[in-house]
């Protein structure tokens, strides 16, 4: 594993990647990045991130049964932060990418279907078992 994988600027606030190594945070911590947003359910980033002086945040999701809440709680916490802000499960592709239509949809104004289609086809390594995802950003 690199420092950062499959690691794409969303837009001037938002970053989106899989988990960063310890060089990774400290990496994130030289491009400006304020605050870490860890989707993951059972791995913290307190020790890789030790010395990095990054912000850390944990909404814990499963990307087999995400809600539109979660997704509403990400968003609203992104939106509340001051500073650039990185948001990472393991892979970077199917909670974080949910995460990153949210966003598209609730605070840039992408219509649901583009928003999805960057989920599904936008090259981040959509996995299809998570179908229920594209449920979620529909009822959102």
């Amino acid at each position: 594993m690199t420092a950062l994988e499959n690691c794409f600027t969303v837009d001037d606030k938002l970053l989106r990647c899989a988990q960063p190594t310890a060089a990774g945070f400290q990496q994130l911590q030289r491009l400006g990045i304020k605050h870490v947003l860890n989707l993951r359910n059972y791995h913290s980033d307190a020790k890789p991130a030790q010395g990095s002086g990054l912000t850390l945040h944990k909404l814990a999701m499963d990307a087999g049964d995400i809600s539109t809440t979660q997704l509403r709680q990400a968003v609203a916490l992104i939106d509340s932060l001051d500073g650039p802000v990185l948001v990472h499960c393991w892979h970077g592709s199917d909670r974080t990418g949910a995460v990153v239509a949210a966003y598209r949809i609730l605070k840039q104004g992408w219509s649901k279907q583009v928003a999805i289609d960057e989920l599904l086809h936008g090259g981040y390594g959509f996995h299809s078992i998570y179908s229920n995802l594209v449920d979620t950003l529909e009822r959102l």
